[in-house]
C-alpha cells in the first residue's frame, strides 16, 4: 500500500466502454438553408471540406478559414458556415469559448441557433473539446444546405436541447415629415419588425435518464427594428385678420384727419402730438 499514489485518481470511463475505441460514429449533425448563397459556400467547402477538433483542444473558425487561405470575406456565407458549426456542436459536451450574433436575426438562421463570424474584425466562433478523443466536423450540401455533420467516439451522457423562453416585442413607429410629399400623402420607409428574447439550455442526461445537468447555452436578444412612416407636411393655418382693426383710427371724410374721439385736440387748437 506504501507504493500506491496517494490522490485523486481520474479514469476515462470510455475507455471501458464495449468498443469504444474503434467504434467512430455521427454524434450529430446540423444543416442549414443558404438560397442563392449556393456558389460562395461551394467555394468555402471545397476549400475547407472538414475541421479537425483534437482532444482536449480548442478551435476557432476563424483560423480554419484562415489555414485554408479562404481570401473570400463574405459575411453571409462566413455566417452561415458559423451557424452550422454551432448547431452542430450545441447537443455535445463542447465548451463554447466564444461566440456572437447579429443585431437583426438572419432569414438562414433559427432563433438561438445562430453563430457570426466577421474576418475582417476578428468576430469569431471558438469552443473547446474537453474529451481524450479527437472528433472531426464534415461539412457538405445536401438539397441547398449546408450540413454539417459531427463523427467520433460516443458520449457517456446524452445532451438535449431545450428552448425554455421566446419572448417578442413590438416595434414602435416613427413618423417622419417631407416637404416632397402632399399632406394626405403617406410612404412606409422601413418595415417594422418584432424584438427577440430566446433562451436555449442543455440538458445533460446520463444512463438512466435522469438529468444531471443544466446550463444555458444561447441567451440571445434580438432588438425590434422600428417601423418608419414618412408623410406629407400639414400646411400651417394662416390667420386672415377681420376688417377695420381696433387699433386703426377712423378718418373723418371731409378733413381726412382722424376724427377727434381718436386724436382729440386741446383749447388751443392743436392736437396733444403738438
Amino acid at each position: 500500500a506504501a507504493i500506491l499514489d496517494d490522490g485523486p485518481l481520474v479514469f476515462q470511463l470510455e475507455k471501458y466502454l464495449d468498443g469504444s475505441e474503434e467504434q467512430v460514429e455521427v454524434i450529430s449533425k446540423a444543416s442549414i438553408s443558404f438560397e442563392d448563397r449556393e456558389r460562395d459556400i461551394g467555394l468555402l467547402i471545397n476549400a475547407l471540406p472538414e475541421i479537425e477538433i483534437p482532444a482536449k483542444a480548442q478551435v476557432s473558425a476563424v483560423e480554419a478559414i484562415k489555414a485554408a487561405n479562404i481570401t473570400k470575406k463574405d459575411k453571409v456565407s462566413s455566417g452561415i458556415f458559423a451557424s452550422a458549426i454551432y448547431g452542430a456542436i450545441m447537443p455535445t459536451n463542447f465548451n463554447i469559448l466564444e461566440r456572437n450574433i447579429s443585431r437583426e436575426l438572419p432569414a438562414y438562421a433559427k432563433p438561438g441557433y445562430e453563430a457570426r463570424i466577421d474576418l475582417e474584425n476578428q468576430v469569431d466562433l471558438i469552443f473547446s473539446n474537453p474529451n481524450d478523443t479527437a472528433y472531426t466536423l464534415s461539412f457538405s450540401i445536401e438539397d441547398r444546405k449546408l450540413v454539417a455533420t459531427l463523427k467520433g467516439q460516443s458520449f457517456l451522457y446524452k445532451y438535449t436541447l431545450v428552448k425554455e423562453e421566446e419572448t417578442k416585442y413590438k416595434p414602435k413607429t416613427i413618423k417622419q415629415y417631407s416637404a416632397l410629399l402632399k399632406e394626405t400623402e403617406s410612404n412606409v420607409s422601413v418595415d417594422g419588425k418584432d424584438g427577440l428574447l430566446v433562451k436555449i439550455v442543455r440538458k445533460t442526461i446520463d444512463e438512466n435518464g435522469e438529468e444531471v445537468l443544466s446550463e444555458i447555452l444561447s441567451d440571445d436578444f434580438y432588438t425590434p427594428i422600428h417601423r418608419v412612416i414618412i408623410t406629407g407636411l400639414k400646411e400651417p393655418e394662416v390667420e386672415v385678420p377681420a376688417e377695420g382693426p381696433e387699433d386703426e383710427p377712423d378718418i373723418d371724410p371731409e378733413t381726412e384727419q382722424p376724427t377727434d374721439e381718436q386724436n382729440p385736440v386741446d383749447d388751443d387748437g392743436e392736437n396733444e402730438d403738438g
